[in-house]
Parts: structure tokens; C-alpha cells; sequence
């Protein structure tokens, strides 16, 4: 049997996983429970093709995790995924969890549909984030300001997976919780800090982009790094500025560009620029990274006069 979970909110994927086990261990008993994740570096297919195509070594039956990463599929590609789902034993039920859902067109997406249970994870009401939050609260009897509360949800950023872990950590301390508290113990979300950053380098925003840069530095991320996630970043927004400026449609830029129709769009509304300026910020950030591996400048002045020249 061959489940398929689309959802990005890992509390609502694991509640999912525990019906799925549940429903399982009241169908067959007792079994074997593998997890695998495409993300792990250790990750290979052969892991994949062990788990699905083996008996479990109890004799019971064996139920398998997999959680494909979209930024990862080069791991898994398509053909051999759709090949391992066809032949895998009858005594193993799969769980496939997708981050992003596959474009229509693709084999693997007609093929999941035709074989697969589709479960399609909705995004969860910030109203009902706000209240579980008060609720977990409430339950490990911790004393919080209110205002400790209001960034504990901009930090979590409705990952009630992190809150239940985070929650632990503050309640350590053996007193009410203040906001300073909050702050220095719970870590900023990545990847929201990196949009942040990306927009004020855009913005030629160079006090929003040097507060960022030292919240970075905090998380022990060093320059080098950050250049290369944010040319990432950029990379993207001038492909899809490029192609905006062509007149072509978010449909047919998501195809293009093999992203979702939803995250073309999403860029095209919050990020799109003019191409000619994310193209230049491009080269300047190539040279730097070029010059810092050549051992030609330290890796912090250059990226902190890249960060002064972007005013320009």
C-alpha cells in the first residue's frame, strides 16, 4: 500500500504518520517502523530500495517514511523512484511525505495519482497556531509576559514541532518568562531571516541589511556562506525578473523554471526587481566570493563592503 502526504507543517505530518501507524497496527499488529530522509547526507537510494523491497525481520509487516526533500530529488530521480514503488513487497505499506508537491505534467505526480492515497496536508489557521501555543502554555504551567509570547509565535513561525521543544528549553529557567528571555533563547527562523536579507540588499537597504548580517554572524553563519545563500536567492528572483520582463505569465514561468505555480507568483508579488540591478548585484557578489578564495581579502571586510557599496 503506497500513502502520499503534501504538506510542509511537521506537526501536521507527524499527527498524520501516528493515524497512518495507528490504523496500521490495528490492521496487521505489530511492525517495523523505518524512517527515511532524503535531506540526511547519508542518504542513497539503495537505503530506499533496502527498506521497501525487504521482509520484515520479524515476519511481520514493515511500514517505511520517506521524506522526499524537493531540493534533493537529484537523490531520487524520478524513473528510479517510480521503478522501486513498482516493484516493492506487498509486506511493506509506504508513507512518502512531499514538501512540494510535483508538477502535474511529471511521471512521478500520474503515477502517485493512479496508485497513491493521497493526503493533502491544508495550511493550519493562525488563529488555531495562536491558541495551541496558549494551550502548551498552559499545560507546562509556565509563566510568560505576554509580550514574550507575541515573539516566541514570530520565532516558531507556526512550527508546533519547535514550540513543544522550545517550551522545554524556557521552562528551565525556573521563573516567568520575559521577553528578553525569548529572545536570547530562541534561535530567529533561517529562512525567513534570509528573505529579510535578500529584500534589503534589493532595497539598497544597508542598516536593515547590516542588522541581519550581525544576526547571522550570531548564529555562527560566516560571510563566505552567506554569500552563497544569498547568490542563491538572487539567482532566482533574477530568473524570474528576467522572465516577467519577457511578459510571460506565472504559469508559464513555474514550468520554465520548474518551480510551483504558488512560489512564481509569491516572487513575482513580494521579490520581483529590475533584472539588469539583481544581475549586477549578482557579479559583485561572484567577484567577492572569487577574491576571498583566492586569499586576496578577509571574508568579513569584503562582505561588509559589498554591504556599504549596494547604497550606491
Amino acid at each position: 500500500m503506497l500513502d502520499v502526504i503534501y504538506g510542509t507543517d511537521r506537526f501536521q505530518i507527524q499527527e498524520h504518520i501516528k493515524r497512518i501507524e495507528n490504523e496500521h497496527r490495528g490492521q496487521h499488529g505489530d511492525f517495523d517502523l523505518v524512517k527515511i530522509d532524503m535531506a540526511s547526507k547519508e542518504f542513497h537510494i539503495d537505503q530506499l530500495e533496502e527498506a521497501v523491497m525487504t521482509f520484515s525481520l520479524f515476519g511481520g509487516n514493515k511500514l517505511v517514511v520517506f521524506s522526499h526533500r524537493d531540493k534533493e530529488q537529484k537523490k531520487a530521480p524520478e524513473a528510479e523512484l517510480i521503478q522501486l514503488l513498482e516493484r516493492s513487497s506487498l509486506e511493506v505499506r509506504i508513507v512518502i511525505i512531499f514538501d512540494k508537491k510535483p508538477l502535474a505534467k511529471t511521471k512521478i505526480k500520474k503515477f502517485l495519482d493512479k496508485h497513491a492515497q493521497n493526503h493533502v496536508l491544508d495550511t493550519v489557521d493562525v488563529g488555531l497556531i495562536n491558541q495551541r501555543i496558549r494551550d502548551a502554555i498552559k499545560a507546562q504551567n509556565i509563566q510568560i509576559q505576554e509580550a514574550a509570547i507575541q515573539l516566541l509565535v514570530q520565532r516558531i513561525e507556526n512550527d508546533l514541532v519547535q514550540l513543544e521543544s522550545e517550551l522545554n528549553k524556557l521552562s528551565v529557567l525556573g521563573r516567568p518568562i520575559t521577553k528578553e528571555d525569548v529572545n536570547v533563547l530562541v534561535s530567529r527562523p533561517f529562512e525567513s531571516e534570509m528573505f529579510k536579507l535578500s529584500n534589503a540588499i534589493l532595497d539598497r537597504n544597508v542598516s536593515e541589511a547590516f542588522a541581519l548580517y550581525q544576526d547571522f554572524l550570531e548564529l555562527k553563519m560566516d560571510p563566505l556562506s552567506l554569500i552563497g545563500l544569498i547568490a542563491f536567492s538572487l539567482r532566482r528572483i533574477y530568473q524570474v525578473s528576467a522572465l516577467y520582463e519577457a511578459h510571460l505569465m506565472a504559469n508559464t514561468i513555474s514550468e520554465i523554471l520548474e518551480i510551483s505555480s504558488k512560489q512564481a507568483a509569491f516572487l513575482i508579488r513580494n521579490q520581483i526587481r529590475d533584472s539588469r540591478s539583481v544581475l549586477m548585484l549578482l557579479n559583485m557578489l561572484a567577484e567577492i566570493d572569487q577574491n576571498v578564495k583566492l586569499g586576496k581579502i578577509d571574508q568579513y571586510i569584503a562582505f561588509e563592503l559589498f554591504l556599504l557599496q549596494i547604497k550606491k
